[in-house]
């Protein structure tokens, strides 16, 4: 009987536990006159230049609003932050603006959005977070990713966020900057209205996202059956890229040189362009091997204006365990913000000599890439 009465104990004890530890992980009760939003992302787009015109003409761009028609959408890589800022008035009529860090799960046609924080490089430190509650009312949503620090006045990291007005981010030759844009009807920041009556939770699906640099993009490939060609390899030295635009071409923003708060702030700007992009061999984020006969090099550069001076781009290959350094120059061009450009370069040897021929491509042209490869 004793032995009974002792197991029913135990019983009653590890259910009452059982019940503890199930409320414990239950979701918080929303706060009364708030709704919990749960943003997600179809993605981003890119756009690419048309045929551009020949030096001492105006180039022929698309017009922006129907720049990115027909684009398809890519996924953002798993484990991309990216800070959702939300601005609008609520249902009383009072000013609202909030912030608030997420990251990027799944790689399907709508990616979700999970709360966490981030450090001040954009990476995450914790994903137990609570979601974000917003007051009824009308806003706008605007994505920016990755989820870097913002600076204030003296280009200072800012930890309290209330503080940060306007959103100033620094961002330079190398670094990857998506988000919305009101520059293309199809990434323009998503307005809604949170009323009562559509649940305590709501699913906000935010638009496409878009770079706000320019894409590089450099294919270097030998023919399949080229029986002289049997392998291309990065050096260590990797790939330099010269005349690039200083992050400081403004001279009245001596600390920053983008925000959300203006459409088309990164621009290209005429005069000398001094600055450098380094991808070491060993950067695997930017350069890939394809196969042994195949690399690919990807970099994101500032708008540039390379009309009337070159951009040039220096390779260090070793081509059939041969160093080699290879040269391209890109002129009689603008790198635009948000485009993207493709240039295929195939390795070939003519008369004993190994040289590149640039294929695609043409000194007084823009060239469109291609989003399948």
């Amino acid at each position: 009987m004793e032995i009974k009465k002792y197991i029913c104990m135990i019983g009653g004890f590890l259910l009452l536990s059982a019940c503890s530890e199930q409320e414990s992980i239950l979701p918080p009760e929303v706060p009364e006159g708030m709704v919990e939003i749960h943003p997600s992302l179809p993605g981003m787009l890119t756009a690419s230049p048309t045929t551009g015109s020949r030096a001492g003409e105006n180039p022929s761009f698309t017009p922006d609003d129907q720049l990115l028609e027909g684009k398809d959408i890519l996924p953002l890589e798993d484990g991309t932050t990216m800070w959702l800022l939300i601005e609008g008035e609520t249902s009383d009529k009072r000013e609202y603006k909030t912030l608030k860090s997420y990251v990027v799960k799944g790689e399907g046609e709508q990616q979700r959005l999970y709360p966490c924080t981030v450090d001040e490089e954009g990476k995450v430190k914790d994903e137990n977070v609570a979601p974000l509650y917003i007051p009824y009312g009308s806003y706008t949503f605007k994505g920016i990713a990755p989820a870097r620090a913002f600076l204030d006045e003296q280009g200072i990291p800012i930890t309290d966020l209330t503080k940060a007005s306007p959103y100033r981010l620094m961002v330079k030759n190398g670094e990857y900057l998506i988000s919305t844009d009101e520059r293309y009807k199809q990434t323009q920041a998503e307005s809604l209205k949170i009323e009562e009556g559509k649940g305590k939770v709501q699913l906000v699906q935010l638009n496409p996202l878009i770079n706000q640099t320019a894409q590089l993009k450099f294919t270097l490939y030998a023919d399949p059956t080229d029986k002289y060609i049997h392998s291309i390899e990065m050096l260590p030295a990797g790939v330099d890229i010269s005349g690039l635009q200083d992050p400081l071409a403004q001279p009245e923003t001596k600390i920053w040189n983008w925000t959300p708060a203006v459409t088309d702030t990164l621009k290209a700007y005429p005069g000398n362009k001094f600055e450098k992009l380094l991808l070491q061999g060993s950067d695997t984020q930017s350069i890939t091997s394809k196969n042994e006969k195949e690399l690919e090099v990807r970099a994101a550069v500032l708008p540039t204006d390379a009309v009337s001076t070159s951009v040039i781009v220096l390779f260090n290959l070793r081509v059939n365990d041969v160093p080699t350094q290879y040269e391209m120059m890109l002129n009689q061009k603008i790198l635009r913000a948000a485009f993207s450009y493709h240039y295929k370069g195939k390795v070939t040897v003519t008369n004993g000599i190994v040289a590149i021929v640039w294929q695609r491509v043409s000194w007084d042209a823009d060239v469109e890439i291609d989003i399948e490869d």
